[in-house]
């Protein structure tokens, strides 16, 4: 009987050992690190070399490693975790999207350059107009000294020679004046033409642009879940970017669920369900360090203790 319970005994710490060495290779390898990687399917039609896309993934991974100050990830060639480009309908509307964004800043260019000549050519119009109403003034004073001469040797009889004369180079004077002054006006009404034209184009141009946004943003303009890319154990696929700072935060955000990181409610956190909500500059926020904590930190002591058994 004594014997019986002796191997009933070593039965159940055999039990409890076989227990905690299961416990410890599920627990342990959530947060098991650095996890391994390599770079497997690549599809050609993203247009991304091979070492343009392992550029993106170590650009990824230098987040999470930085900001945790900890070795995470380590390329080689046979890693457990394959990283796959994998190109579907979604990237065909990435593409869209890339070449609505493109007409948009074409369209912008255009109403700037637009805006630029129309500019200029109001000041130039303002300081002519300006210089004409001077110049304008000058000659009517001058007609009008030039006609109550005139009319003052008229009334006398006549003028004398050397007036005569003089009054005629006046006249000359007055007459060629008067010409470039109508050449000046006809210069400023085409010029005013001219601005009222690129003033329509200009409106035109706007609400052709304002068109085109409220198409972009009914089109691309909503918050997308992160369904550019997906963790599937042992697996990342990207399926979809519209630019270098995309592919980042989705590699950013998968390689954290490879992390066993699950989702959390920071709008500015890579680990967000919602993509379009982080700013541009990339950063761990505190609400993904304290899902990384949660998962990977502060362990009790008894974790550390059958963790020390198996390492």
């Amino acid at each position: 009987m004594r014997a019986l319970q002796r191997i009933f005994g070593a039965s159940l710490i055999l039990t409890a050992v076989l227990l905690g060495s299961f416990w410890y290779y599920s627990a342990a390898a959530v947060c098991r690190y650095p996890i391994t990687y390599q770079l497997g399917e690549l599809d050609p039609r993203f247009d991304l070399t091979y070492e343009e896309a392992r550029l993106a993934i170590h650009d990824a991974e230098a987040l999470w490693e930085q900001g945790l100050n900890k070795h995470l990830f380590r390329y080689a060639e046979n890693g457990r975790l394959v990283v796959n480009f994998v190109f579907d309908d979604r990237q065909e509307l990435s593409n869209e999207q890339r070449e609505a964004r493109d007409q948009l800043e074409s369209l912008q260019a255009q109403n700037v350059e637009l805006m630029q000549r129309f500019n200029r050519l109001v000041a130039e119009h303002e300081a002519r107009k300006e210089a004409f109403v001077e110049a304008n003034a000058a000659y009517e004073a001058r007609l009008a000294e030039y006609n109550a001469e005139v009319a003052s040797f008229s009334q006398a009889g006549g003028a004398p020679p050397t007036d005569f004369a003089r009054l005629q180079a006046e006249q000359r004077l007055l007459q060629a004046e008067s010409r470039e002054l109508n050449t000046e006006a006809r210069a400023i009404n085409e010029l005013t033409n001219t601005i009222n034209d690129l003033g329509r184009q200009g409106n035109q141009l706007v609400e052709q642009y304002n068109q085109r946004v409220a198409q972009y943003n009914t089109r691309f303009g909503e918050q997308r879940e992160f369904t550019q890319g997906d963790y599937r154990g042992g697996e990342i696929n990207i399926y979809t970017f519209s630019s270098q700072l995309e592919l980042r935060q989705v590699l950013a955000h998968e390689l954290g669920h490879a992390l066993s990181l699950e989702h959390v409610d920071d709008p500015q956190a890579i680990m967000y369900h919602l993509m379009g909500t982080q700013p541009d500059e990339l950063l761990l926020t505190p609400a993904d360090l304290a899902e990384f904590a949660r998962v990977c930190g502060n362990r009790p002591g008894w974790y550390r203790f059958w963790r020390g058994l198996f390492i």
